[in-house]
């Protein structure tokens, strides 16, 4: 396993720690990283979610932690070889001209985010030791890093750039009378860090992100170990106002959309992840696509984005698996397709004939999710649901898979 910072208060090892700047602006490229072949890769897809692309397609080297530059063309990154210490790199989004900014051996570097005028990154470093501080290093031809937090307290989940170039918020860990990890922002010159968002004893703040206004802040809130979900503070004070409660969901990364109405989470669940986007006051929950997308990061689009192709617009079954009340089917709806119906088979198979249990027509959800439960249950070895697209001679030639085996 690759080695990357560690908090040293829980002794956990961070799995791709994010990192963010939501830079004001038409909405660009989003960022993220997903598991292929066993190593972590970067990948970039429209700002619909569509034309997802590996930028980094490296084997043996987890690439994590993207963030998407001013221009919304290059992308920082860490990078890590098994049992190796984590570095530092830039690419471009189209994965080309890939440069090296950091090499130590004996400090692992993660979540970097970019100044507003792009010339400069920040970043957590923890060395051999366990202890951890927010540093910032210039990306002109002469990089010297400069040492931003001093008390070895910032938390590897992630730090935010404000806009306006003035200071950098950061997870911090609070000594005490009690176990809580904090949001704080150092001034980007560094100096002093003060409180942004002070949780409850007991709960963990990660992944902060300032939005495009630099008036509010999203982050994750961990309470225990199975529950993370997505908030929104304003940077002035206020009741923090959570995006969603939704039983069996677990967000797992929160970034803001440049244009400041949306903001897409990672949402988790037992019967996989996608990425979703909500409302900046919270709700109206929208699909962007199914994918277990770690890290997401959201550019700004400025003179033309560097991937403009279109995804053939399907809708698919995602998965089926009995459940206690039959069998859960979910589907994945591209917008052309919302609010279209399709004919759901249940079978079971007896000897080496598939024979019907029963039939449905499922209406698709407009805003992009669907989630159906038929009721009933047959043995997961010998069930499948066979599903037909009615009145849409476009799916003849989708890529839709039109029958699953369910799974217990």
């Amino acid at each position: 396993m690759r080695r990357v910072l560690i908090a040293t208060i829980a002794a956990v090892v961070v799995s791709g720690p994010a990192s963010h700047a939501a830079f004001p602006g038409a909405n660009g490229l989003i960022a993220y990283s997903a598991q292929v072949g066993g190593s972590l890769d970067i990948f970039v897809s429209n700002a619909d979610g569509s034309h997802a692309r590996n930028v980094t397609d490296t084997r043996g080297v987890d690439e994590f932690s993207p963030a998407l530059a001013p221009d919304g063309r290059t992308i920082a990154y860490a990078f890590a070889a098994r049992n190796q210490n984590s570095d530092l790199a830039l690419i471009t989004a189209a994965g080309t001209g890939k440069r090296r900014v950091t090499d130590t051996a004996d400090v692992a570097e993660a979540s970097p985010a970019f100044s507003p005028d792009g010339e400069a990154i920040a970043f957590i470093a923890q060395d051999d030791a366990g202890s951890s501080d927010v540093w910032s290093v210039s990306l002109g031809p002469s990089p010297e890093p400069t040492q931003l937090t001093t008390d070895g307290r910032a938390v590897p989940f992630g730090l935010s750039w404000h806009p306006d170039g003035s200071a950098i918020a950061f997870p911090r860990l609070r000594i005490g009378l009690g176990y809580a990890i904090d949001l704080y922002q150092v001034p980007a010159a560094g100096g002093d860090a003060t409180a942004l968002v002070e949780v409850e004893t007991g709960t963990e703040a990660r992944e902060p992100d300032f939005s495009p206004d630099g008036s509010r802040v999203a982050y994750l809130l961990r309470t225990d170990v199975s529950r993370r979900s997505a908030y929104v503070s304003r940077v002035a004070g206020g009741e923090p106002q959570e995006v969603e409660a939704r039983p069996g969901h677990e967000h797992l990364s929160v970034a803001w959309a440049p244009n400041g109405r949306r903001i897409v989470v990672y949402d988790k669940t037992s019967r996989g992840g996608a990425l979703v986007t909500y409302a900046a006051a919270g709700g109206d929950r929208e699909l962007m696509r199914w994918e277990d997308a770690l890290d997401v990061n959201w550019g700004r689009c400025r003179r033309g984005c560097p991937i403009d192709a279109k995804q053939p617009t399907e809708t698919a079954i995602r998965r089926a698996e009995t459940v206690a009340g039959g069998v859960a089917v979910d589907f994945e709806v591209y917008a052309r397709h919302a609010g279209h119906k399709v004919a759901a088979t249940l079978q079971r198979k007896r000897g080496d004939k598939w024979l019907t249990v029963a039939r449905y027509l499922v209406p698709l959800s407009r805003t992009g999710l669907t989630s159906t439960t038929l009721p009933e249950r047959p043995e997961a070895a010998s069930c499948r649901v066979v599903v037909r697209f009615r009145g849409d001679d476009d799916h003849k030639t989708s890529r839709a898979r039109r029958t699953f085996s369910c799974r217990g």
